[in-house]
């Protein structure tokens, strides 16, 4: 090997030294105390760290507690720069998440633009399923809308709308409301149905069980009956169990399947509350029990 090919691979390696410390920062010699007193900035920038990400994350989620979640407050800018510029997907995966408990309006502004002018499916996918786990409520009507009026791509199908369904599901009791109207029309039914069974479960809301039931007893699709099993199991409760006991000999397997797991489900659920209520639910907690003896408090 000649000079000019050694001192070429002499460089190659101060490169590679100098990225791996640009990358990990001062994170080597760094112990979990120096989180405490780590600047806004340091610590974000820390989420893109191998071996800190998820600790610098700890320490964000209870700064964000702290601060009674500001999404105007310096740590939440810091994560909104950091989603949207950051090109290490760990960090921005992180990032995401630290928005998310903020439910955060700016990044349900910048998802719902995403969504309804994105270049590709998976790009408007990925913003509608962006909005369900940031669960502002104001992007319902939008969600609702975008399930109206995607026709879909060529081979793939409505799948922005149907992510758009799940995402509905998954802002709880706040977005029942927008799927029984998805339920309750026949046009998005007949293309939906699935996805929207399958959605009234991630609600966890009692007022879709007779649907379901309905469902369930039903000669439809073996597809729709396994998702109402399913999504009855998911909501847990206890009231579905004399109906879904009449389907535990179901003569298509999957169905039978998914009957006995809900009903497991249901009354896991059922003895956990009961041992709930059992656990001196009267007693008063000595702090505060001092705070009601102080007139003061």
């Amino acid at each position: 090997m000649n000079a000019k090919t050694n001192g070429f691979h002499h460089l190659q390696i101060v490169a590679l030294c100098l990225a791996m410390t640009f990358e990990c920062g001062t994170s080597a010699g760094m112990s979990s105390s120096d989180l405490g007193n780590m600047p806004n900035a340091r610590l974000v920038e820390l989420l893109g760290d191998q071996k800190w990400g998820d600790k610098a994350f700890a320490e964000i989620v209870a700064r964000l507690e702290r601060d009674g979640h500001d999404q105007q407050g310096d740590l939440a800018k810091e994560l909104f720069d950091k989603w949207q510029k950051s090109t290490n997907e760990m960090a921005r995966a992180w990032s995401f998440q630290g928005l998310r408990l903020l439910r955060s309006q700016a990044a349900a502004d910048v998802l719902t633009t995403q969504l309804l002018t994105g270049r590709t499916s998976y790009e408007r996918q990925m913003a509608a399923h962006g909005l369900g786990q940031l669960g502002q409520t104001n992007a319902i009507s939008v969600l609702e809308a975008v399930v109206f009026t995607d026709k879909g791509t060529f081979g793939d199908g409505p799948s922005v709308g149907r992510r758009a369904v799940f995402s509905l599901g998954e802002m709880g009791g706040a977005g029942a409301p927008a799927l029984m109207r998805l339920w309750n029309n026949e046009n998005v039914r007949r293309v939906h149905e699935e996805a929207v069974l399958s959605a009234m479960g991630f609600t966890k809301d009692r007022r879709f069980v007779p649907i379901l039931i309905g469902v369930l007893a039903g000669a439809g699709e073996r597809s729709s009956r396994d998702n109402a099993a399913w999504a009855l199991g998911e909501i847990g409760d206890a009231t579905a169990l004399p109906e879904l006991n009449r389907y535990t000999d179901d003569s298509n397997k999957n169905v039978k399947e998914n009957v006995l797991k809900a009903i497991e489900k249901i009354q896991q659920r059922v003895k956990e509350h009961a041992r709930t209520d059992t656990e001196q639910p009267n007693e008063v907690p000595e702090d505060t029990a001092r705070k009601l003896a102080d007139p003061q408090h």
